[in-house]
């Protein structure tokens, strides 16, 4: 118990943005009409409101849970490589950076209110969050 409590520790704010990640998907798969701007054409809605969305933040945030786990779990080679966390960390930007440029476009364009700005605020403190992991992880070979 004291060795996971001590991974934990070491790797909180990739924990920090893997549960956060993982939330934020689960709220995206759950919400059906999450995004409503723009309202045409209509594909553009569709891809928005798409599940594998939130799919993308529930596995990425899973992944890099499990990666902060890196004593505990290994598959293949060790998963605890730079290129991994590389790879988690980018795309928790991307993710982040997708949803807050979405929703900053709801937020001016579109009316979206209150909801559409603490989320805003949210996803950029975690895009901030995410810079800071991808700053300051080893990412060097």
């Amino acid at each position: 118990m004291l060795k996971l409590l001590h991974r934990l520790k070491a790797n909180t704010l990739h924990n920090i943005l893997g549960f956060d990640l993982i939330l934020t998907g689960y709220t995206l798969v759950t919400a059906d009409n999450f995004f409503f701007y723009p309202p045409y054409p209509p594909q553009i809605l569709y891809v928005l409101n798409s599940d594998w969305i939130g799919y993308f933040g529930i596995v990425i945030g899973l992944c890099m849970m499990l990666w902060s786990e890196k004593d505990s779990y290994k598959v293949g080679r060790r998963i605890n490589s730079i290129s991994v966390n590389t790879f988690l960390v980018v795309s928790a930007i991307t993710f982040f950076g997708f949803l807050a440029s979405i929703e900053a476009m709801h937020f001016l364009f579109a009316n979206g209110g209150p909801l559409m700005l603490t989320n805003l605020i949210a996803d950029i403190a975690m895009l901030w969050l995410a810079f800071y992991v991808a700053k300051n992880s080893n990412t060097r070979y």
